[in-house]
């Protein structure tokens, strides 16, 4: 008798938690087991507790002080982009894949991220820009989880 396979465990990092809820949903119909996490500050002890197979990651969200209205206003280190750098310079983290999935157009920040993702890891980003459609999610989650 073969034995079930283990669910990938997905750990989704933003801030609207009502925005990427339908994802959620999505993911978990098609045997994810999907964790949702709205505070920056919170995402890395999750992610040190371990066992988190992709990690789906807002490129810019508040911290948990307050709201930014703008780029320039919010401190990218204590942003997506900190939890970035943090989850790559953790030995342990390093070759977990993540999606980015974001509103942000500035090109600024998507070159920040193309090559933080590059030094640490010697591949592309996956960025996806909202709104996403959920067969494309979904079609990217397998494809980086195999």
């Amino acid at each position: 008798m073969t034995q079930p396979t283990a669910r990938k465990r997905i750990l989704m990092v933003d801030d609207q938690l009502d925005y990427i809820q339908p994802y959620a949903e999505a993911l978990e119909d098609e045997d994810f087991d999907v964790t949702l996490i709205s505070q920056v500050d919170s995402a890395l002890e999750m992610l040190r507790e371990g066992g988190f197979d992709v990690i789906i990651l807002d490129m810019l969200m508040p911290p948990s002080e307050g709201v930014h209205e703008d780029f320039e206003d919010l401190d990218l280190r204590k942003s997506g982009g900190w939890v970035l750098s943090q989850i790559r310079e953790d030995e342990r983290l390093r070759d977990v894949p993540i999606i980015f999935i974001t509103a942000v157009r500035d090109t600024r920040v998507r070159e920040w991220v193309e090559q933080t993702e590059r030094a640490y890891t010697g591949r592309d980003p996956v960025i996806l820009t909202k709104p996403v459609t959920l067969t494309q999610l979904i079609k990217i989650v397998r494809r980086v989880s195999e």
